[in-house]
Formats: C-alpha cells, structure tokens, sequence
C-alpha cells in the first residue's frame, strides 16, 4: 500500500479498500498539504461528511441509509457519528459488480 493510503478496517469482498488521504485528511485529523495519512485510520466511527468522502457518498444519500435503517449512527452532543462497522456490513451486502470485456 502506498504511504499516502490507508484501509478501512475491514476488506470487502476479499478486496482492498484503501482511499486516498488527501480525500479525507482535511476532516480526519491529516495535513492535506503533505499528504500525509489521518492518525487514526482503523476509527470505529466518523462524522457524516468523512463517511461520504469515504463512500462516494452524497450527504444525503448517507441521511437516507440512516433512516432505512441500513447505517447505525449514534450522538455525542450535536455531533453524529456513523458507526463504520455499519458502513463496511453495507457495502458488502450490495451486488459484486461484474464487468464484461468490451469488443475491440
């Protein structure tokens, strides 16, 4: 893996699952301006926003995970935080995406 990645704790489906710290070190905790990792990669949790940046995400579509129930999030102060185990169970229930080669 490269210096400037890090994983979610978990892999899905047997892939890596590793993003690039510029995408989320400006919330995370990293220096945006050397590209250096967050601190804290294997975070039990994170805010709306990380966690969009981290998915791909629309803020919205994170709000409409929530509540179907599909994300688990809990509060501290006025603060939410998406529980990322509930983020790395949802993304593994989708669909493998299959790919067919292209005619030449």
């Amino acid at each position: 893996m490269r210096p400037d990645t890090f994983s979610v704790p978990a892999q899905l489906n047997g892939q890596d699952t590793s993003y690039s710290a510029a995408r989320v070190a400006h919330q995370s905790g990293g220096d945006v301006t050397s590209g250096q990792a967050p601190q804290h990669p294997d975070r039990i949790a994170a805010t709306i926003n990380v966690t969009a940046m981290i998915t791909g995400f629309s803020r919205s579509e994170i709000y409409r995970l929530l509540t179907a129930g599909d994300l688990k999030a809990v509060k501290r102060g006025r603060k939410t935080l998406i529980l990322m185990n509930s983020v790395t169970d949802y993304l593994a229930s989708l669909p493998v995406a299959e790919f067919r080669g292209g005619a030449r």
